[in-house]
């Protein structure tokens, strides 16, 4: 995957389409109908677009209907919309699609292998050598209720509001390290690991997480049980090219969902928490 040539354009967000489906009943598919393909606004839209556009096509191709990506402007609005019914099957963060399976029924269709990570990275001869010094430094998170913002915080002992800024995503948190407007940021893995080689030797890593995370792709608890199976068995068989954020798709087996529930289960109540309450999502760094 060409990141620095994708990146390159990362403002022009006309790219992928913000769209809002009326109803879930598409999931039956009726003649004419658009399904939708949700998609996490984890990074800018223009880099969503190239790595879901693959699968889009390979469900369009096998299904015979009309798929479009959707997604939102942050994650608390990708969450509600999916509450609502707007997305025929969703590709969500691990520590979201818990939350949508334990608190609002969800049903677990594939699992997204991407081997994900958080890392917080910081200019060399930034005079940040370790998470003890970041908790002197300002640094930028991602979306609120990006995994990589909950883990940050976690990391660094739940530090005071006033301690950090967020960003509208993760590019956004690397282009403004490099500009020395923080002293650290946090991204997922790709993000960095995708950096051109001379860009990334600005760079050093202080932290990584201590597990890779994958991504689960869910559909309401009000679709059909056949689409369900359906969508499943054409996700599975979905081949990722260079250009698709999973490396694999695999059918949701209860055993492995229980032990995520035990490693990113409290992600899953965090959101919970906070996804009713007043979100930061005014006065993002751009």
């Amino acid at each position: 995957m060409n990141f620095k040539c994708i990146a390159s354009m990362w403002g022009f967000w006309s790219i992928l389409i913000i769209s809002f489906p009326s109803t879930a009943s598409d999931t039956h598919w009726n003649a004419g109908a658009v399904v939708y393909l949700g998609v996490a606004p984890w990074a800018e839209p223009q880099l969503l677009h190239a790595w879901a556009e693959p699968l889009r096509a390979h469900l369009e191709r096998e299904t015979g209907s009309t798929f479009a990506l959707s997604s939102d402007a942050d994650f608390k609005q990708y969450l509600l919309k999916a509450i609502e019914g707007k997305y025929t099957v969703a590709e969500m963060p691990m520590h979201m699609s818990l939350y949508l399976i334990k608190y609002h029924g969800f049903i677990p269709v594939s699992f997204g292998r991407a081997g994900l990570r958080t890392y917080i990275i910081t200019l060399q001869g930034s005079g940040v050598n370790s998470l003890e010094d970041l908790k002197r430094e300002p640094y930028l998170l991602p979306d609120p209720l990006a995994i990589v913002s909950l883990m940050t915080k976690e990391a660094l002992g739940n530090p005071s509001k006033n301690h950090f800024q967020h960003s509208k995503n993760h590019w956004s948190v690397i282009k403004s390290v490099m500009e020395g407007r923080f002293k650290a940021g946090s991204v997922l893995s790709p993000m960095y690991d995708e950096l051109d080689k001379s860009v990334k030797r600005q760079f050093k890593v202080l932290y990584k997480s201590s597990f890779d995370f994958d991504g689960i792709y869910v559909m309401p608890p009000q679709s059909g049980q056949k689409v369900r199976k359906k969508i499943g068995q054409i996700l599975n068989e979905f081949i990722p090219t260079t250009h698709s954020i999973v490396y694999r798709i695999d059918p949701v087996k209860p055993a492995e969902l229980a032990l995520w529930f035990q490693k990113m289960g409290k992600y899953a109540d965090l959101i919970h928490e906070k996804i009713e309450t007043a979100y930061p999502t005014n006065n993002l760094v751009n």
